[in-house]
């Protein structure tokens, strides 16, 4: 026969064919494979393509990936001040990529994310129980480090690393939150009221400084022009002496009646003004009718009268 085979090379030749599909396998990228033995881990197989005995000599056992992903977590915690507040947070890790870690991943807890998710939440009541509900609010970016801290060497010895922790903003209930609004609304009013009641201050008290200044300013002249006015009335007597000598004219009364003049001018330009205070002593002042009845004795040799003012 021209196609006579030899059996010892046919048989062989067909096994192997028929088994060659089970013992070649393509592993995808970021990814791994364990190869069991009779049940025992061998070794493992790494992206591309791969060969192994047929089963039941060896076997794919399991599938790693090392892939990131995120583990969320939520968990009640108590402040120092008695505060029952949530905490959310979330866990970005994934598999090391080395031998013993694929292997501890593999074969040392089927569930991890729940394993994982423990950690965290043991170390979240760890990091927050010494911590105020104020400070909770205020530290909450820096909780992801602390707790990162307490649980890193956790998982890796479970063949996982973390890549990154985040924690969000505790939250609390709505009646505790409605508690905290009305806190916060009563000492932004204070605040205002505070800063109101100052300037109002600031204000009041440089309307005063100005009102004074104004009414020293406005005195100062009043006097200085009532003075004038006192001093004509002396110069006018002086001058005139003898004539009112001669008519008959007491000096003393005519003074007063000058002054009484000067009197109720003042009166009414205080009242034109306003804001000026006024000391009306009623009766003429005798001095300066004592000054003018010596102005007019002595014409002869006049005495040197003061000014007033």
């Amino acid at each position: 026969m021209p196609f006579d085979l030899n059996p010892a090379l046919v048989i062989p030749l067909v096994l192997l064919i028929l088994l060659l599909p089970m013992m070649i396998f393509q592993v995808p990228q970021n990814e791994v494979r364990t190869i069991a033995r009779f049940g025992k881990f061998v070794r493992t197989a790494q992206a591309g393509l791969n060969i192994k005995l047929p089963p039941p000599f060896e076997v794919v056992d399991r599938k790693i990936n090392f892939r990131v992903y995120s583990i969320a977590v939520e968990q009640q915690i108590r402040s120092k001040d008695n505060l029952f507040m949530t905490l959310a947070a979330n866990v970005q890790t994934a598999v090391t990529n080395k031998p013993e870690a694929i292997v501890a991943a593999a074969y040392t807890v089927d569930r991890v994310e729940e394993m994982l998710a423990g950690f965290v939440m043991d170390a979240m009541r760890s990091v927050t129980g010494n911590k105020t509900s104020a400070e909770l609010y205020e530290e909450s970016h820096g909780l992801g480090q602390q707790i990162e801290a307490q649980v890193a060497e956790r998982f890796a010895s479970f063949g996982y690393q973390i890549q990154n922790i985040t924690v969000g903003a505790p939250h609390v209930s709505e009646e505790v939150q409605r508690s905290f609004d009305k806190v916060a609304s009563a000492a932004r009013e204070q605040e205002a009221a505070q800063f109101e009641a100052h300037a109002t201050l600031i204000r009041r008290r440089g309307e005063a400084e100005a009102d004074a200044a104004y009414m020293i300013r406005q005195a100062q002249g009043i006097s200085e022009a009532r003075a004038l006015i006192f001093n004509g009335y002396v110069a006018l007597l002086r001058d005139n002496a003898e004539t009112l000598h001669a008519a008959r004219v007491n000096p003393e009364k005519l003074m007063e009646q000058l002054v009484e003049f000067n009197r109720l001018d003042a009166i009414v330009h205080a009242a034109g003004k306003g804001k000026l205070v006024v000391m009306d002593v009623a009766a003429p002042s005798r001095v300066a009718s004592q000054i003018a009845a010596q102005e007019v004795t002595a014409t002869e040799k006049p005495s040197r009268v003061p000014s007033a003012g």
